[in-house]
């Protein structure tokens, strides 16, 4: 924040100095021209400066609602580079996954269902890409096909096709042709168990047209599920949509998991698989880590 003032008091004291420095060799006609190209920047740094102070107030609002939950684990500068982290680099990676099961006799659909979640980038390879999500959103439910459609954080569409999945781990593998439309982010997975009570953040797109939404919380347990057999981390989140397969991410923007789940009943939260078994399963179908 202090540099973002320090640049506006800048830009002010450089226009009254242009105008100091100039007023002596002006002409009339001319000093009046420069007054009119000097309100017009002016006007720009007013509209700059209503878009940083509805960024800060957002940034307020977040941190308020969650500034007794985080108090001793994060000051207020560090929740402020958390929320940009995530803002200009996390939403980048995040991707809105539409898969649509169908049956067809000679071409025509008969039957179909499409169901929403999330995803995101994780790897890349020239301009191929890898998005993680859910098992649940690719197993067949009964239909002969499926069909894969992502959408950026820009809501660019792509079609995808399943790479590699696993019921075991409740982890797919979709991949896509990058056609370099926007500058999507490769979000990095840390090898760990994150720790009860550590600070987290969801970052997904709602079944709605919401996009690169954004969720700060911080882990309450570790729990068994009957979905996979090693013990997920649940966080609570605000909600009622479900969330499957979107990033969980620490303070860093590093992935720590992906949502495997939600409960949306009187206590609404999602229970995440943390990254070390992530990992684990990526690397039985190729992937390499550093």
């Amino acid at each position: 924040m202090r540099k973002v003032v320090l640049s506006i008091l800048i830009v002010i004291f450089s226009f009254g100095f242009l105008i100091g420095a100039k007023s002596s060799v002006l002409t009339h006609n001319e000093y009046k021209e420069e007054i009119v190209n000097l309100e017009k920047e002016i006007l720009e740094l007013e509209k700059e400066i209503a878009k940083i102070k509805d960024e800060v107030l957002v940034f307020e609002n977040e941190y308020n609602k969650i500034k007794t939950e985080f108090d001793g684990l994060l000051t207020k500068e560090d929740m402020y580079d958390w929320l940009n982290q995530c803002n200009i680099y996390n939403v980048r990676a995040n991707m809105k996954v539409e898969a649509k099961h169908y049956n067809s006799v000679f071409g025509f659909v008969t039957k179909e269902e499409t169901y929403n979640g999330s995803g995101f980038i994780f790897c890349e390879s020239g301009n191929e890409k890898y998005v993680i999500t859910t098992y649940y959103l690719t197993n067949d439910k009964g239909f002969d096909s499926v069909s894969y459609t992502l959408y950026d954080a820009f809501q660019t569409k792509y079609s995808a096709t399943l790479y590699a999945s696993s019921e075991k781990y409740g982890i797919a593998v979709l991949k896509f042709t990058d056609t370099y439309t926007n500058d999507l982010y490769v979000a990095p997975i840390v090898n760990s168990t994150p720790t009860v009570g550590s600070p987290v953040c969801n970052i997904y797109s709602l079944d709605s047209s919401a996009y690169n939404h954004m969720n700060f919380s911080k882990i309450i347990s570790y729990d068994k599920t009957t979905y996979v057999d090693f013990e997920v981390f649940t966080n609570e989140i605000d909600t009622k949509s479900s969330i499957y397969g979107s990033m969980s991410v620490d303070i860093e923007g590093k992935v720590i998991g992906m949502v495997l789940l939600t409960t949306t009943g009187d206590i609404q939260n999602c229970r995440s698989i943390p990254s070390s078994k992530i990992i684990e399963y990526l690397l039985t179908v190729g992937f390499k880590f550093n």
